[in-house]
Order: structure tokens, then C-alpha cells, then sequence
């Protein structure tokens, strides 16, 4: 089952995400700076769950208008954000290059002009090739097709090669290549149309 994703689902989040995301970085941060940032996807996106038997399986958090959303969510953040990265930088001094990084994201993104963003999805080894990836992003296009958004972006790590195939394999067009906190990303856009 598919459904909104929750306060409540954040434990198993992230959890999904620090074991089973491909090369996680958000988790560099600590727990509590991808649960700041969850929250706020909750909030402020498109975030949901695939439950089994009482256990989230898998999850998607995208958004609209994705360069606003985060600064919103950094907004509303601010103060706690600063602290839990702060700190995670005084006990690893290299992630000061990440954060330095961030608005260059932003700068090799506008190669897409989509007006949305699929920005993470994960699902447990276990229920991989059941088709819940699938369903998750269809989930979060049918969503967009409702509210009018007529591209979306998504950005993956060159290596991943299963998201890569999943996601060509729906349609997404690769636009551009570029490195962005030390790893070989591809940009991909499709049109919502052409998914619903």
C-alpha cells in the first residue's frame, strides 16, 4: 500500500535510507540532520511510503518548484540545521566541501527547466523487481499531472545502474552528466504526460 508519508514513518526512513539508499551522503550529517530534512520534505513536498504488513518498504520524497523548496525547508530549519551541521562538521572537517558545493546543484540542474524534482526513493533489497520504485514515482506523477507540472527532473548517480534502467526504462531522457559531491551524476527529465 501507498500511502502519505508520516512523522511516525521517519524511523524506518531513515533507516531505508542509510542502508539501502546507493551511496547515501544526507547520512554523513547524522540521523537527526536527514530527519530535519525528511520532516520538512514531509511538510513542504511530495513524500510517501510503501507499507507491507504494518512495515514501510520503500519511500519517495519529491517537490515542486524544487530550488524554492529547499530554501523554504532551510527557512523553517534554520537554527536546528545549523547546529546538527555544525557539528557534524567540527567531528568531520570534509564535509564543509559539501555544503560549499550545494549551489552549484543548483547551477547544473537549470539545464532542466521541470518544475519538479523525484529528489530520493529507496526500497528494501527484499522487495526489489516487485515494481514498488515504479509505483512510488508513478505515484508522485499522477500528483503532478493533477497539479498541472508538465516536466520533472531527477538526479542519480552515474554507478546506480538499476535506478538508471528503471528510469529510462519509464521514459526519463538523459540531459546532462556533471559531478556534484564527488560522484558522476546524470540529470534526467521527462514529461509527466508521457508517464500518466
Amino acid at each position: 500500500m501507498i500511502r502519505r508519508m508520516s512523522e511516525k514513518d521517519l524511523p524506518a526512513v531513515i533507516d531505508l535510507y542509510e542502508n539501502y539508499m546507493f551511496e547515501p551522503l544526507f547520512i554523513r550529517f547524522g540521523r537527526e540532520t536527514l530527519r530535519l530534512v525528511l520532516n520538512g520534505l514531509i511538510r513542504n513536498g511530495l513524500s510517501f511510503v510503501y507499507e507491507e504488513a504494518g512495515k514501510v518498504r520503500g519511500f519517495i520524497c519529491a517537490g515542486r518548484e524544487p530550488k524554492t523548496l529547499w530554501r523554504r525547508l532551510l527557512r523553517e530549519r534554520n537554527l536546528a540545521l545549523l547546529k546538527r551541521t555544525a557539528a557534524a562538521v567540527l567531528f568531520d572537517p570534509s564535509l564543509l566541501l559539501l555544503i560549499v558545493q550545494c549551489p552549484s546543484y543548483f547551477r547544473k540542474n537549470s539545464v532542466s527547466k521541470a518544475k519538479a524534482e523525484l529528489l530520493l526513493i529507496s526500497v528494501h533489497p527484499e522487495q526489489q523487481g516487485r515494481g514498488i520504485a515504479t509505483a512510488l514515482i508513478e505515484k508522485v506523477l499522477l500528483i503532478l499531472k493533477e497539479n498541472d507540472i508538465r516536466k520533472v527532473k531527477v538526479n542519480t548517480v552515474r554507478e546506480n545502474t538499476a535506478v538508471n534502467r528503471l528510469l529510462e526504462k519509464k521514459g526519463f531522457i538523459p540531459l546532462a552528466e556533471f559531478r556534484f559531491w564527488g560522484k558522476n551524476n546524470i540529470l534526467y527529465e521527462s514529461a509527466v504526460d508521457e508517464q500518466c
